[in-house]
């Protein structure tokens, strides 16, 4: 399964997702709209909408891909990024003797020319030459992350929806001295079935520096075996980055 094939699959599979949730909220509450409460086979009503939402919102997370690309600091943005082995090669540059000013071919992160040379060069390179099995395990481990991570966005932002509508059709009347309506018991459980499933996603992939669990951990893995492969391949580090362009400086360390 090469990349193009990885992130279509996931980008359906998050469709999938945000359209199972979209449907069921649509069925447990559309009495709440004075709409008659459909049946979960699919209808006029229950339909439509789910589709062009899940389609929409599965398919711009899916490209517009936030987790790689947004400048965000958030804390699974930046463990997700801070795995790249690409960021190996800044660290290289930066412990060495030899500046941007002093060495043409030197890597800032400002250049974009590490994420070229890693990812042209040697992942899709040499790596892939020696192991091919790994770069196809790099991008399904990589956007299995993606999946869960918008999955996980997905079940919270339909269980906020869920608790506010609930505010709005059992609190607010209160607070204008209305009777409550009387409790329906699908309108008090699906919330909780998309907080205990939130909390479930959540637990078994969590993102952390220090002990990641899940997808998060493999990520993490895969990730490290390829930045073993940088520190173990220092010689072609210096092939492919210190002598390009016809350069003459080697690396030194500090």
């Amino acid at each position: 399964m090469n990349a193009r094939k990885s992130k279509q699959r996931i980008e359906w599979l998050l469709v999938a997702c945000i359209f199972v949730l979209i449907y069921l909220f649509i069925v447990v509450y559309s009495d709440v709209f004075g709409i008659d409460r459909p049946s979960l086979s699919p209808s006029f009503i229950n339909l439509p909408i789910p589709v062009v939402v899940a389609l929409f919102f599965g398919l711009y997370l899916g490209r517009s891909d936030p987790l790689q690309y947004s400048a965000s600091k958030n804390k699974t943005h930046k463990f997700f990024r801070d795995q790249f082995p690409s960021k190996y090669l800044l660290r290289r540059c930066d412990e060495c003797v030899e500046t941007d000013s002093t060495c043409n071919n030197y890597l800032s992160e400002n250049s974009y020319d590490y994420i070229r040379i890693w990812f042209d060069e040697i992942f899709h390179g040499v790596i892939q030459k020696q192991k091919p099995g790994s770069v196809e395990d790099t991008f399904r481990k990589g956007y299995t992350c993606k999946l869960m991570y918008y999955s996980s966005k997905a079940i919270l932002w339909t269980l906020i929806a869920s608790v506010a509508l609930l505010c709005f059709h059992y609190v607010f009347p209160v607070l204008r001295g209305l009777p409550s309506p009387s409790p329906d018991l699908m309108h008090l459980a699906f919330p909780i079935l998309l907080a205990l499933a939130l909390f479930l996603v959540l637990l078994l992939n969590r993102a952390s520096g220090k002990q990641p669990t899940g997808c998060w951990k493999a990520w993490q893995q895969v990730n490290g075996m390829h930045q073993s492969w940088l520190k173990n391949n220092e010689a072609e580090l210096v092939r492919l980055i210190c002598l390009r362009n016809g350069g003459q400086l080697i690396y030194r360390h500090k």
